[in-house]
């Protein structure tokens, strides 16, 4: 697969929330998406998932689904779409090592900017 463009740049944090007593490990998704020179203007956007549909389950997720559509509808192209999420799933099983709790993945998003020029 591709790298992203190289205009597209984005961030990936996690913020963990450990609980003993559950069972499974429930993955949030927050999106931030900035695009540069319009930073008062940020499309942000959450999405929830059982750790098995994040990881397991490919595209065949309707939260998945709505999460690759939420990003191609923000201007992001197919191919970099793709990449961001193939991306948080490995991060995902990098630190899912059958904790039970709340993963937070932080999505950051910085987009070029729209130049009226060159269009």
């Amino acid at each position: 697969m591709d790298n992203p463009s190289p205009l597209l740049s984005y961030k990936i944090d996690h913020r963990l929330e450990q609980h003993p007593d559950a069972k499974d490990l429930m993955i949030n998704v927050e999106i931030e998406i900035i695009r540069a020179g319009q930073e008062c203007d940020i499309k942000r956007s959450s999405f929830s998932f059982s750790a098995h549909e994040f990881v397991k389950e490919g595209y065949n997720s309707l939260n998945k689904e709505k999460l690759y559509y939420f990003l191609i509808e923000s201007g992001i192209e197919d191919c970099d779409t793709q990449f961001m999420i193939n991306d948080m799933i490995l991060s995902v099983c990098l630190i899912d090592n059958g904790l039970g709790g709340v993963l937070t993945v932080l999505l950051n998003i910085r987009l070029p900017s729209i130049d009226p020029i060159s269009m």
